[in-house]
């Protein structure tokens, strides 16, 4: 398959999300928003540091009041919680590697409890990996992703993982393919990256560099 057809398809156009095999990629909307598990609400309430959040917390007897939203093994490795009325997303990046999706899960059962389902343990399935990779395609190529708004600005992503790669792809595709350029544009990555090999800014260093400079002196005013 040439590399256009690798992103445009009818597999890529029809791909949902989520799909039989979980979300993807955001915005997922958690149902049980500003929820807190028994054993850390009782130690708030007598005013005691609350523990974090076990697996055991939020199971079983200690589920959360409305069943939780399924997340793929396939997904951005970035925190796409809906966080408030808007459709705003958390957006803490998960590095990729062997411990990318325990991390990912450890951050949304801590930040977000009730949010996502609980894991299970089944091995990722190729049918699993077609459908996510389609999803995150189609949301890259769509400008989901490069437009999507998030508390905590995720810039590429994980660094090497399926939306840098495939933005990156993209848009090397899009500046030699004027038809896929027509179609769907020529930026892919986030808006405010620049150079997406960049080592990412973070929001205080974006704040410092729009602050208006002052004269030397000034304090002195």
């Amino acid at each position: 398959m040439s590399t256009a057809g690798r992103f445009d398809n009818t597999s890529v156009t029809n791909a949902t999300n989520a799909s039989a095999y979980g979300h993807h990629h955001g915005p997922i909307m958690n149902s049980n928003h500003g929820w807190e598990p028994a054993r850390q609400a009782a130690a708030r309430a007598t005013n005691q540091k609350a523990p974090p959040i076990l697996l055991a917390d939020v199971s079983g007897n200690n589920a959360p009041p409305m069943p939780g939203a399924p997340l793929s093994t396939i997904n951005s490795g970035v925190c796409d919680i809906v966080v408030d009325s808007t459709d705003i997303m958390c957006g803490t990046v998960f590095q990729a590697g062997n411990q990318q999706q325990v991390s990912l899960r450890r951050h949304c059962r801590q930040q977000h409890p009730g949010a996502l389902t609980n894991p299970t343990t089944s091995n990722v399935t190729t049918a699993a990996t077609v459908a996510g990779t389609n999803a995150l395609r189609l949301w890259v190529r769509s400008g989901g992703w490069r437009d999507a708004h998030y508390v905590h600005e995720p810039g590429v992503g994980p660094v090497g993982g399926w939306l840098d790669t495939f933005a990156t792809e993209m848009e090397t595709l899009a500046a030699n393919d004027a038809t896929f350029a027509y179609l769907y544009g020529t930026r892919f990555h986030r808006a405010d990256i620049r150079n997406p090999r960049k080592r990412r800014r973070s929001v205080e260093q974006v704040e410092k560099e729009c602050r208006p400079s002052r004269p030397k002196g000034w304090e002195f005013l």
